[in-house]
């Protein structure tokens, strides 16, 4: 019966009664909704946009925006101020850029105007395609690399799968989860670390490496070298989205046509590699692996208490350009624009800091001693020194030389303490110095021939080859001008990817999920209909205290009963089982009451009708009561599936061998997992609500009738 009567509907005060209820029921659907959408959107986003929590990432609408988010791949933290002009002095880590939009306006705009210069673009082109060629032939253990965690799970997988397969031929027969697990296998007996999936492997330690200590150099160890190779891989764009088909496309339109067994990516060893960088350079010229520089240590020199000291500059204020300009008569706009190395006919004060930096700071691995006859004896001399005898020596290097003059003194051994110790007393004209920025100018010297033509090429105003960086800023603008929107829908297509390739290799989960909610759903429509159906049918005599024993059951917590369920599942020897999942949940309080109480107001008459014509009790149960209780079963059986599916705690409780495990537990290890990309946590979180969200649909009409038929009743 309606609350307010047709003939009422026409008054004021009925329509300001029914505008306030449709009100409450907007802001009710508001309140449910958009919450929702900040879990969509925020599955969507990346380190830059994730705590604004708006119901649209601004990347999808903002143009500026997006090419700040494009940058998130090649930076751990924050843009590099080596790298952008102009860097605002708030930028310290990608949370504190993505607030301020109007500051991401203003520092994008610039680099995107680029695009509606054709002289500028062309140029700009030119040296990111340069900067390209360059930087996927320079050495790699100088680069550093901003790696996606799920690139870096899919590769080592890969890798180790192809180790097992080479020890036992046969293991292609076997599925794609059991082969990932033999992978993973692998890579622990080399390791010797227990992982429990190739998603908990982060390479911290590589991933931070302190490129810029004076005495570090990449250790001899499995996990070293694979780093190296995941960072090769990377700049040989490995894990770009469609890279692969983008290729063959080009080779193609260049009259070739790669076969599939050269492999992806592909190797310098192929005689499609000159072609290939020449797809690097016209299509992806920036690389998530970048050539570590050097000139940020050398700026940040001339900022030590001791450099300012020499230099007569306040101690307490930051050395800025203008010092630099005012000090040694140079006329640059920024820091970052001095030269780097320093000019070989440097002399005076500059030449004094820039030993002193190269004596005290420069990273040895980057050092090239020039071997003579004289520098080996004092070499020799200070073995002597510092163990005094050659069998003080033997001992604690585990040798066994005859004499000190039997060690020959290397041009570079960084794994050597001696040699590190005896670098450190020589000066800078003992010698070599290396750094990616010398090595660039060398090529742009190669390529061009002098610093003029090079001005010319790029419209640059190099007055020295020294002042020449590489292009990082341009390459990455021109990176993404060819792969804007490809890029952008690749990383939020990721987050979702991610999700289902960690779910994808628990082969069992799925399957478990489906039997755990097919035996909760069969036990809910049986058990509670049959109890309820008893109780009402028959007049026991404890009716009353039993339905009270039920409905008290629902005063307490699921953490308060969880304990005596365990010890009781433990007695009965049926943990990791599937019985531990559901005997607890087989008969649900309320279910039972909601079911007796519909149960209840059939009319008597039916059963006395039906008893009369010989029915069975069991045929009065299912043809005459089951089929009027529809509704209310099909609340009880959503009911059954939503906590079947979402069952996580008292599953890892009750289930601790993974092979027992469903969605919902491995949705939480995923979440354990991934603590540092809660973005991913999202798009779980939204994936993980589909399911849920098709049966709401698929079923609504049942459940409504199923939540407004008890109440006509």
């Amino acid at each position: 019966m309606p609350i307010i009567l047709k003939t009422e509907r026409r008054s004021a005060k009925a329509r300001l009664v029914i505008a306030a209820i449709y009100a409450m029921l907007a802001l009710g659907g508001a309140t449910m909704i958009y919450p929702f959408l900040i879990t969509v959107s925020s599955s969507m986003t990346n380190a830059l946009e994730y705590n604004r929590f708006i119901p649209c990432p601004r990347s999808l609408h903002d143009r500026p925006y997006r090419f700040v988010r494009s940058l998130v791949a090649y930076f751990e933290v924050a843009p590099s101020a080596q790298v952008f002009r102009d860097l605002p002095r708030s930028w310290s880590d990608w949370s504190s850029t993505g607030a301020d939009a109007e500051l991401v306006r203003q520092f994008a705009e610039p680099y995107l105007a680029i695009e509606d210069q054709p002289a500028e673009l062309t140029r700009w082109r030119r040296a990111a395609g340069d900067f390209a060629r360059f930087n996927v032939e320079y050495d790699i253990p100088d680069t550093t690399c901003r790696y996606d965690e799920r690139d870096l799970a899919g590769f080592l997988a890969e890798r180790y799968a192809l180790v097992h397969a080479a020890k036992h031929p046969d293991s292609g027969r076997l599925s794609a989860s059991r082969r990932r697990a033999l992978a993973l296998s692998e890579l622990r007996a080399d390791w010797d670390v227990p992982y429990a999936s190739f998603f908990d492997i982060k390479l911290a330690s590589e991933r931070w490496y302190p490129m810029h200590h004076l005495t570090w150099t990449y250790p001899a160890t499995a996990q070293a070298r694979l780093y190296l190779e995941f960072k090769d891989a990377y700049r040989r764009m490995a894990f770009r989205p469609g890279a692969e088909r983008q290729w063959r496309a080009f080779a193609k339109r260049r009259g070739t046509v790669p076969d599939h067994a050269s492999g992806w990516p592909v190797e310098r060893t192929s005689p499609h590699w000159p072609l290939f960088k020449e797809f690097i350079a016209e299509t992806c010229p920036a690389s998530p692996t970048l050539p570590f520089l050097m000139k940020g240590p050398w700026c940040a020199y001339f900022n030590r208490p001791e450099t300012k000291a020499k230099l007569g500059v306040d101690e307490k204020a930051e050395f800025t350009v203008a010092d630099y300009n005012r000090l040694f008569g140079a006329r640059y706009e920024r820091l970052q624009d001095i030269p780097f190395p320093i000019p070989a006919d440097t002399t005076g004060l500059l030449r004094e800091l820039w030993d002193d930096f190269v004596v005290r700071f420069y990273p040895r691995r980057l050092v090239t001693l020039n071997l003579t006859p004289e520098l080996q004896v004092r070499y020799q001399a200070s073995l002597r020194e510092t163990y005094k005898t050659i069998d003080a020596y033997n001992t604690l290097a585990a040798k066994t030389v005859d004499d000190f003059t039997d060690l020959p003194l290397r041009d570079s051994d960084t794994a050597n303490g001696d040699w590190l110790k005896f670098v450190g007393r020589l000066t800078p004209a003992d010698f070599t110095l290396r750094s990616a920025e010398e090595a660039y100018q060398q090529f742009l010297l190669t390529t061009y021939g002098s610093v003029a033509a090079i001005n010319a090429a790029y419209g640059w105003n190099l007055r020295i080859i020294e002042e020449a960086s590489p292009p990082i800023a341009e390459a990455i603008t021109v990176t993404f001008f060819n792969n804007e929107w490809r890029h952008c829908l690749y990383d939020i297509a990721g987050n979702y990817g991610a999700v289902f390739e960690f779910m994808a290799i628990r082969g069992r989960a799925f399957v478990n999920t489906v039997i755990y909610i097919a035996i909760c759903l069969l036990l809910s429509l049986t058990i509670n209909p049959l109890s309820a159906y008893a109780l009402s049918r028959f007049k026991l005599r404890w009716t009353e205290q039993i339905l009270l024993f039920m409905l008290a059951t629902m005063a307490f917590p699921g953490a308060v009963t969880a304990i005596p369920s365990f010890l009781l599942l433990r007695d009965l020897q049926l943990l990791n089982t599937f019985y531990a999942l559901f005997l607890p949940g087989l008969a649900n309080g309320m279910a039972i009451f909601v079911l007796k109480c519909f149960f209840d107001g059939l009319p008597r008459e039916l059963y006395e009708a039906a008893t009369i014509d010989g029915a069975r009790e069991w045929q009065i149960f299912l043809h005459i009561s089951l089929p009027m209780t529809t509704p209310i079963l099909a609340i009880n059986a959503l009911n059954a599936f939503i906590g079947a599916y979402n069952s996580w705690e008292w599953a890892l409780i009750v289930c601790q061998k993974e092979s027992y495990w469903t969605i919902a537990v491995w949705l939480y290890q995923l979440s354990q997992t991934l603590t540092a990309n809660p973005w991913i946590i999202m798009a779980a979180f939204v994936a993980a609500s589909i399911p849920t969200a098709l049966v709401f649909i698929g079923c609504q009409k049942m459940i409504l009738r199923g939540i407004v038929l008890p109440s006509m009743k």
